[in-house]
């Protein structure tokens, strides 16, 4: 069947890494938060209903810390430009990730930001990790290679013909 014009349609965008220029999650040591990451926009897509993030992390061989685990957070423009100096200002995406197993690439739950929010998503937010695994995370300090977030959102595309 045809959609008619000015219907609309839910649509997910691909899973995208989110990217970090510098202070990335590989090498965080453990009660350390990598920096913010590079600025994800989405101001491009027509109304973003919500945005899923999952993340892997990997820590480096030793013994595991009590109730190891990664948490993703996210931090929000207050004025579309300037975003919070201080990560007690962050907030914390979905449930910490668990560490089963020291040197081992773990895989995060899907969170939804509009729960982290509590309504509509950011159009721009930025992402960072917090080590709480009693080890470092592998990978080369700065990066975000063995360490890293994605994301993709869920918009309502109006449909124009």
């Amino acid at each position: 069947m045809a959609r008619a014009v000015g219907d609309t349609a839910l649509q997910w965008t691909a899973w995208t890494d989110i990217t970090w220029s510098a202070s990335g999650p590989d090498g965080v040591t453990n009660g350390n938060m990598s920096g913010l990451s590079a600025e994800i926009d989405l101001s491009a897509l027509d109304n973003v209903e919500d945005v899923q993030i999952s993340s892997k992390a990997k820590t480096a061989s030793g013994t595991l810390g009590s109730n190891p685990n990664v948490q993703t957070y996210v931090a929000a423009p207050a004025d579309d430009t300037n975003y919070p100096a201080s990560a007690s200002n962050y907030l914390p995406v979905g449930i910490p990730q668990t560490i089963n197993a020291a040197n081992t690439t773990e895989y995060s739950e899907v969170a939804n930001l509009s729960d982290a929010f509590r309504g509509p998503p950011p159009k721009k937010f930025k992402a960072a990790m917090k080590n709480n695994s009693g080890l470092t995370l592998a990978g080369t300090s700065g990066q975000a290679t063995e360490n890293l977030v994605k994301y993709r959102a869920l918009y309502r595309n109006t449909k124009l013909s």
